[in-house]
């Protein structure tokens, strides 16, 4: 009963189509057709407008957005910093293939790199349960 919170149903089917099927890549080809991902960007927009309503409301250089619909929130002097609310599963460190979060992340990449910025990453899976935690992580960086 201690990790019920932890527990994700959403997670586990996802889980399962990945060691079921190579080709899965949980959204990141722009495909959330299925029904533990139907719904996964209005949740990521909602968890970004809460986190940004906590801890960043108040600074005027900050503001909410979307790129092709993946939430983020652009912050500093000319929004040069980004934060991409992400999918747990999602590898950011490796784009094997081009695909709408390659895209995207090319897009803020050069956003960032041309205004002297940087790229945060937050997954759903720990903003949604640790905000907190979240924010802290950003802070230290």
């Amino acid at each position: 009963m201690n990790y019920h919170s932890l527990l994700d149903w959403r997670l586990g089917l996802s889980m399962l189509r990945v060691m079921n099927d190579s080709t899965f890549v949980c959204g990141a080809d722009g495909n959330f057709n299925y029904i533990e991902l139907n719904d996964w960007l209005d949740f990521a927009t909602k968890l970004r407008n809460s986190f940004f309503d906590s801890f960043y409301s108040k600074d005027a250089s900050t503001e909410i957005t979307e790129i092709q619909g993946l939430p983020i929130i652009k912050w500093g002097r000319r929004q040069r910093n980004v934060i991409m609310i992400v999918h747990p599963f999602w590898n950011m460190r490796n784009f094997t293939e081009a695909n709408w979060l390659a895209e995207i992340y090319n897009e803020i990449k050069e956003h960032t790199e041309s205004n002297g910025g940087k790229i945060s990453i937050i997954d759903t899976f720990n903003l949604h349960r640790r905000p907190g935690w979240c924010y802290e992580k950003l802070i230290e960086r």
